[in-house]
């Protein structure tokens, strides 16, 4: 792969998601960074038309369900558009998302094709995986840099605050929810003030290149999945790129993260009971070790801010089971569409019944496909089903969002092609 592509692969996930678009492009609105990635995609992909479609997309019968519904959400906000008399969001930005999905997905097939040429699909996949494992790596290893550099007090986490206009994300959080944002030795981004966990660090909460702790952990922890199903990392390297995530996620302490990972770890145990009994007493072992820690450490790690956050009203949780009510409650068959996002005072109330049902059926297929992926005797699989489960899950936080993502074509691309290896012979 070139570092081109890698480039590709980067930018695409990173919108949204990373500061890197504002500092590449400008610090402009979310649909000209998206325009400009677009017309990546397409030069990238009038560059290699030769070899555009010269395969056939063997689909799992889920995932493909998972697609349809995909295009169907977004060519019916076409009509709801127009029913609704040119109310709401516009339909221009809703085709610019549409071509920023189409364009990745070709592209990343593109590269995916180039590599096959070069090797098989097995290796074709990983090379695809790998630059997104160790971007993911980067970013939190230089966070835990930065953090045990403050405990060892050889540097000010709060020497440098974050100027304005690095990032529109982060501007209106400083705006709106008065968060103050430092970059510290110019490499990471945290703000000031103590929650969740806080790791011994009752001061800051780090979020790596992105504006918020819990995208960055959405963005980053399913690489900590799909690493572990590559044969080319070393244990030992496994060993130390999980400690380095544990350590981050512990800084960065989202409560959605740690509460998906706990549920992840829980699945997996018992998915493990499931096929040998004798994984049961691991499940027990692991069980008794994680309640004596948690009772003797709730004070040190400040895990007793995890219930204060999980109890109080107000701030993300309220702002999540908003966005969940929303989906759970169409008044009318149209509605206000999946992308009239209801944001506090956005005058959002009705997403509709059409595009209710299709929401809840894209997750529960979402989750079905995960599920059977997990239970694949395919290590790479196995993994990339955990990864895809991750991301599911932690999606429910921003329920629509995903649907203008660019990473949720990257989370599907992978799982599309995970199942496809499997299907292949001496793979």
């Amino acid at each position: 792969m070139t570092y081109f592509e890698m480039f590709i692969i980067l930018i695409n996930i990173s919108m949204f998601h990373t500061i890197i678009p504002s500092v590449l492009f400008g610090n402009l609105s979310w649909y000209y960074h998206q325009l400009f990635i677009v017309f990546i995609n397409i030069a990238y992909l009038i560059w290699n038309s030769k070899i555009l479609f010269i395969n056939k997309i063997k689909i799992n019968s889920t995932i493909n369900l998972i697609i349809i519904i995909l295009i169907s959400i977004y060519l019916l906000e076409i009509p709801r558009y127009l029913i609704k008399g040119l109310e709401g969001r516009s339909i221009i930005l809703t085709l610019l998302n549409a071509f920023t999905f189409l364009s990745f997905s070709l592209t990343l097939n593109t590269i995916y094709l180039k590599q096959r040429q070069k090797g098989n699909a097995k290796t074709a996949l990983i090379t695809l995986i790998k630059p997104y494992i160790y971007f993911s790596i980067f970013i939190a290893s230089i966070s835990v840099i930065v953090f045990f550099l403050a405990k060892l007090n050889f540097i000010d986490l709060f020497s440098n605050p974050a100027p304005s206009g690095l990032s529109t994300y982060m501007d209106n959080n400083a705006e709106t929810l008065h968060t103050r944002y430092f970059t510290p030795l110019f490499i990471t981004i945290i703000s000031a003030g103590a929650r969740g966990t806080n790791f011994f660090m009752d001061t800051a909460i780090f979020s790596g290149i992105s504006h918020e702790p819990h995208i960055a952990t959405y963005l980053m922890t399913p690489a900590l999945f799909m690493m572990y199903g590559l044969k080319t990392i070393s244990v030992k390297k496994k060993i130390l790129f999980s400690a380095i995530f544990f350590v981050f996620f512990l800084i960065a302490s989202s409560l959605t993260n740690l509460l998906v990972l706990l549920t992840i770890g829980v699945i997996y145990l018992l998915k493990l009971f499931l096929i040998n009994k004798r994984a049961i007493s691991t499940l027990f072992i692991v069980s008794i070790v994680v309640i004596v820690s948690l009772t003797l450490s709730f004070e040190v790690l400040g895990l007793n801010n995890f219930l204060l956050k999980i109890n109080n009203s107000g701030g993300s949780k309220d702002y999540s089971l908003h966005f969940i009510n929303y989906i759970l409650t169409p008044a009318t068959i149209w509605g206000d569409g999946v992308f009239n996002v209801p944001y506090p005072y956005a005058k959002v109330d009705n997403i509709g019944f059409i595009f209710s049902v299709l929401i809840i059926l894209f997750y529960a297929f979402g989750y079905l496909a995960s599920a059977k992926a997990i239970f694949q005797s395919n290590k790479l699989l196995q993994f990339v089903g955990l990864a895809t489960l991750y991301f599911f899950l932690h999606s429910l936080k921003i329920i629509q969002l995903i649907f203008i993502y660019p990473f949720t074509v990257f989370i599907l691309f992978i799982l599309v092609k995970a199942f496809e290896v499997n299907k292949t012979p001496n793979q």
